[in-house]
């Protein structure tokens, strides 16, 4: 009984259409250019990510020049009875102004913030900030990705 129900389970599901909305299809836009303001580790990190979106010569797809304004802060939100910090706050920001081919700019800002308490360790304080940064930037390049997208 299990495996009939298993079987219809994947008939319904592979013929309703179903598509997954992290799947963009990369042929329907172009990055011509992009120029980057701010944090060296967050603009290097999104231009990994962006390259491939990079225009490769498809007259097909909707071409975007991108400037990218980045912005890190972290802040003691908290702390213990010595006045050492318990608790930091981890903010990026980014302001992204997208033209598209006729010259049109559209300003969009995005934000992330993260909350996490110390560690004794210092070294895996830093690691672990590392860490959040990089899943806070990797959030970011797909709100920018799917903007783009929408546009």
């Amino acid at each position: 009984m299990k495996k009939i129900i298993i079987f219809f389970f994947l008939i319904v599901l592979s013929s309703c259409g179903y598509n997954s909305i992290y799947n963009i299809d990369k042929s329907k836009i172009s990055i011509v250019d992009v120029s980057y303001q701010g944090d060296e580790f967050i603009n290097n990190r999104i231009s990994k990510s962006i390259n491939n979106y990079k225009y490769t010569g498809d007259e097909k797809s909707r071409k975007y020049n991108l400037e990218i304004y980045s912005k890190k802060e972290k802040k003691i939100t908290a702390k213990d009875s010595e006045g050492n910090p318990k608790v930091f706050s981890l903010s990026i920001t980014l302001k992204v102004v997208f033209e598209n081919q006729d010259g049109e700019k559209i300003t969009k800002n995005f934000n992330e913030d993260f909350t996490y308490n110390t560690m004794s360790n210092k070294f895996k304080l830093k690691q672990y900030e590392k860490n959040i940064l990089n899943d806070i930037i990797f959030e970011l390049i797909q709100e920018i990705v799917f903007s783009i997208e929408s546009l």
